[in-house]
């Protein structure tokens, strides 16, 4: 969202981006830095965890799955952050 001013008013004015490619952007990162990334942080700390009994491990295990399910689409979400914006047909 861009803040925009109009001459002689003095309310504040917000304009969305016209891009569909750079709300996308947006919205992802926004998703990552509020969701994603405690959720990687609370689950890096539970796999530091010793297993106390077999439920435990069973836990960790399915923990661990998720945790690199989440890094994998992190990963991929990098890699499309890095790319050129595409061309959207007219």
């Amino acid at each position: 969202m861009k803040l925009r001013h109009q001459p002689g008013d003095r309310r504040e004015y917000f304009e969305a981006p016209s891009d569909a490619w750079e709300i996308f952007r947006t919205l992802a990162e926004e998703r990552r830095r509020r969701e994603i990334e405690p959720t990687l942080s609370m689950l890096r700390n539970a796999l530091l965890e010793e297993p106390a009994s077999e439920a435990d491990r069973v836990a960790l295990e399915r923990m661990r799955g998720m945790h690199d399910l989440i890094e994998l689409t992190t990963s991929w979400f990098d890699d499309v952050q890095r790319m050129d914006q595409p061309r959207w047909p007219s």
